[in-house]
């Protein structure tokens, strides 16, 4: 599970700058946010964005941990037993993590600071085990989340960013707008529609070991990607079932229709084996991914899931 920074393994350089195509930044959830809008009046667009970002920081006061007043700070307040309401952007999100912990076996984990911590008896299990065991339930209808355990720990940062994407689609939409990208600090990002010259969107694919690099591009139309590595100053993915750093993948990226899942699995895939992946896959063959690892004939790019075309960078 990631801490809040994830490498920037996505560059939107090669998106088109056309007249048509206005770019719109953002700080917030500590990382600089872009949004490119295709329309003729750059006022307009600079409506939309701040509409956009206006979502984006509701949502980060409502998941940071970092704000003392957010459901999250709340929600780790609590003690086993206790219960607090929380608004439903919280309560989807939790959702989509503890789907995204089952899906991947236990790898992706929001409450993996308490197993790092060690106030969990159970974090040397298998991350099967963890991802069976959920230290809260949620009620939808009354919309509160009450603890199983003591001490939480919770932490949404490895999908927070990718659900405030999802989130904001349909803002973009509601302004009659049918081509933008939006993205979170180059590391998980969302096409929608084509790109205004009426081809998918060109997103080049950072090399994890020499950011100067490339290994290439994706072309993408109503989907999200997203990218995780090992940054070159330390570790920052941790396997929640050892507490070590991941070890395995130099980069992983996910291409799905959901930003929140794709954000989740780049994340969780770091820490996976092959067999692993591909028993994710057969679960559920809804995304793409491409792990760039060591294989028998040395460090390569391996596809996992839906068949994607990349174009290698010479």
């Amino acid at each position: 599970m990631a801490i809040d920074k994830k490498t920037t393994l996505l560059t939107t350089e090669a998106v088109p700058q056309e007249e048509a195509m206005h770019r719109y930044r953002h700080e917030a959830m500590a990382c600089d946010w872009g949004l490119y809008i295709a329309c003729a009046e750059r006022s307009y667009g600079r409506d939309v964005a701040q509409a956009v970002f206006e979502d984006v920081d509701r949502i980060e006061c409502e998941l940071s941990a970092h704000h003392s007043t957010s459901d999250v700070s709340r929600i780790n307040t609590l003690k086993c037993g206790e219960s607090t309401i929380v608004g439903m952007d919280t309560l989807r999100c939790l959702q989509a993590a503890l789907e995204a912990g089952r899906r991947s076996a236990g790898a992706f984990d929001v409450f993996y600071k308490r197993r790092e911590r060690g106030s969990d008896s159970r974090g040397t299990e298998r991350r099967e085990s963890i991802g069976r065991d959920n230290p809260i339930h949620f009620d939808l209808e009354r919309r509160t989340v009450t603890a199983n355990v003591d001490r939480l720990f919770l932490d949404l940062g490895g999908i927070g960013k990718g659900y405030a994407i999802d989130a904001a689609i349909p803002i973009i939409l509601d302004w009659s707008i049918d081509s933008a990208l939006l993205h979170s600090g180059e590391s998980t990002l969302y096409a929608l529609g084509m790109a205004p010259c009426g081809k998918p969107w060109r997103i080049k694919i950072r090399h994890p070991l020499d950011f100067d690099k490339y290994l290439g591009e994706l072309h993408i139309n109503h989907q999200a990607v997203s990218g995780s590595g090992r940054l070159r100053q330390g570790e920052h993915i941790v396997d929640p079932s050892t507490g070590k750093p991941a070890d395995r993948a130099w980069g992983v990226w996910v291409i799905a229709e959901s930003a929140t899942l794709a954000d989740a699995l780049s994340t969780a895939f770091m820490l996976m084996t092959p067999d692993e992946i591909r028993s994710c896959v057969d679960t559920s063959d809804d995304f793409t991914a491409i792990v760039f690892e060591e294989t028998d004939s040395g460090v390569e790019l391996c596809m996992y899931g839906r068949e994607m075309t990349i174009f290698l960078t010479s």
